[in-house]
């Protein structure tokens, strides 16, 4: 296109001279050197060059006035000035379309071209027969070259469609190169538009954690400052817990239940999805941004009456108290995490705190949850173990984004084709976030955290034993006092060395006022003289009272 030509005029019996359309569509990039003469009417073109050329029409001519011609040969057009002044027209439309597709057209070529198209007007060049030389580049539209030439139309149609297929080129390139972009404060919005909008699960490559870095740095800082307040608390010097990062095991509480994984349960036995279905009044909690209350906290309101909510609340404690907690209570008997040689073992209550009312997520299309965090920068106990239980099937961007161990930074999504799958991981340090949901489908999934700690020994009065009687009540109160003893000794060793919580580990935000975390025991290390069967029982010790939500459980209350 910028091919760089050098043309001659002259005039005759003040007759314009107009340059040859055949001289515009010059195809290589060799020195070209075009004679335009005109007699009467008549303008003759003579073309010297390296290689052979071939003139194509211009518009409003005719292929039949133009011929082939190499560097020793000369081709004849006849223009009279009428139909110069057609192509004049023509030429500034040809110069306005080649303009708005981004072609470079700078004004000597423009003002060079119109001289020569001007009908009956004086030359650009001096008259009587002088001859002028100006310097400019062919300029033309790939459209017209192929005009009236069947031989050359193929490859003509061929540009044709790479012309169509240059935009999702040109976007395809866009995406698999670092796009150049400016980080903001909202992590979602970054990587929405990393992404391009695009609802698939997003793969977080190098150029992609160098953009959100920012976010990632400060939600690294974030649990590396609450570790070692929590290191402090339990006791370690300061010179041995600047060496103990968040991503080590040391002094967490059962680091062989932290891993990810995932388990099946029974939606016939636990229909969580149908009893908050029928409590907002939808039939599908995925198309739940199609109901006609827009308003999220309108559409949720029912969950803020008790006996709105009482049989969602019920199927959710007894999905805890009969699936969660015997499957973390069977992983421990498999790492035999209950047994410990500083310990006189034998009769021992196993306390597991649960959250006694879950938080419950509505990620619409569109809508954005939480950034990159770890629950400790919450103040959540680093002995909770996270429980996330999907109620719709999550893929994409409306999925949760977990790493699969502290400082891993494996980001992925947590998956599920349908309900009826769930996950526990370790979302007291482990980063996890959310993005903005791209997809067409609401993901609505639980959230909820359980902790393993000893429960406190009962001492109880043998039924050998009379109140009445003052020496055998002496002799209780001797027991009682051994088994304080015994339960103080146990304390001290919680303190660091027991692999279950200990107090001050247990220990968060959310426990200093009752109400968040329920509890519930069981049993080991006696024979069962129950009538539910051989095995532990899981036992609530408030029993079938279900305790109210607050604001601490998150929207909506």
């Amino acid at each position: 296109m910028g091919t760089d030509a050098i043309f001659s005029t002259h005039t005759h019996n003040g007759t314009s001279v107009k340059q040859c359309p055949a001289a515009m569509d010059m195809m290589n990039t060799n020195e070209v050197q075009v004679m335009h003469c005109s007699v009467g009417g008549t303008s003759l073109s003579h073309s010297r060059t390296n290689e052979p050329t071939t003139f194509l029409p211009g518009p409003g001519t005719s292929p039949t006035s133009f011929s082939v011609i190499s560097s020793t040969s000369m081709g004849t057009c006849t223009h009279n000035n009428n139909q110069s002044k057609e192509n004049l027209g023509e030429y500034m439309q040809q110069v306005r379309d080649q303009r708005s597709v981004g072609y470079d057209v700078d004004d000597s070529t423009q003002s060079s071209h119109l001289s020569h198209l001007s009908a009956g007007g004086a030359s650009s060049g001096s008259s009587g027969g002088g001859m002028v030389r100006s310097k400019t580049r062919v300029i033309f539209s790939s459209s017209e070259k192929y005009q009236s030439h069947p031989d050359l139309q193929d490859l003509h149609n061929k540009e044709a469609e790479m012309e169509k297929q240059r935009p999702s080129l040109v976007l395809e390139q866009q995406q698999q190169s670092p796009l150049r972009l400016h980080p903001t404060k909202f992590f979602g919005k970054d990587i929405r538009a990393w992404t391009h909008d695009s609802p698939d699960e997003v793969a977080f490559d190098k150029d992609l954690r160098n953009f959100i870095e920012h976010h990632i740095s400060k939600a690294r800082r974030n649990r590396e400052e609450k570790h070692q307040s929590l290191l402090q608390k339990i006791g370690i010097d300061e010179r041995n817990r600047t060496s103990i990062p968040a991503s080590s095991n040391a002094y967490v509480p059962y680091p062989s239940l932290r891993n990810e994984r995932r388990f099946l349960y029974d939606v016939d036995t636990y229909p969580l999805h149908q009893h908050l279905a029928d409590i907002i009044g939808v039939s599908d909690l995925s198309l739940i941004h199609q109901h006609p209350i827009q308003d999220k906290k309108t559409l949720l309101k029912p969950l803020l009456d008790s006996r709105k909510r009482k049989s969602f609340h019920k199927c959710y404690d007894n999905f805890v108290t009969s699936f969660c907690i015997p499957l973390l209570h069977s992983l421990a008997m498999r790492d035999n995490l209950f047994n410990d040689s500083r310990r006189n073992t034998g009769e021992q209550n196993i306390s597991y705190r649960y959250q006694a009312f879950p938080c419950i997520r509505v990620n619409r299309p569109g809508e954005f949850s939480i950034g990159p965090h770890c629950d400790m920068a919450y103040g959540h106990s680093i002995g909770n173990i996270n429980f996330h239980i999907p109620l719709t099937p999550t893929y994409g961007t409306n999925a949760l984004y977990a790493e699969s161990h502290p400082g891993r930074e494996d980001w992925h999504p947590l998956k599920t084709k349908s309900i009826g799958l769930g996950y526990s991981f370790d979302g007291a340090r482990c980063l996890h976030f959310t993005l903005e949901n791209s997809t067409m489908h609401t993901r609505v999934s639980l959230d909820f955290r359980i902790a393993i700690h000893r429960g406190t020994k009962k001492v109880e009065i043998p039924k050998s034993i009379k109140p009445s009687n003052a020496r055998m009540m002496m002799e209780y109160s001797v027991l009682l006092k051994e088994a304080l003893q015994q339960q103080q000794q146990d304390d001290k060793h919680d303190d660091i060395h027991d692999v279950l919580c200990n107090k001050k580990v247990l220990e968060d935000s959310y426990s200093s006022f009752p109400g968040y975390y329920e509890e519930a025991q069981v049993q080991i290390g006696t024979s069962s003289s129950s009538g539910i069967g051989p095995g532990p029982a899981v036992c609530k010790r408030s029993g079938s009272t279900l305790m109210q939500p607050d604001r601490r459980v998150g929207f909506p209350f």
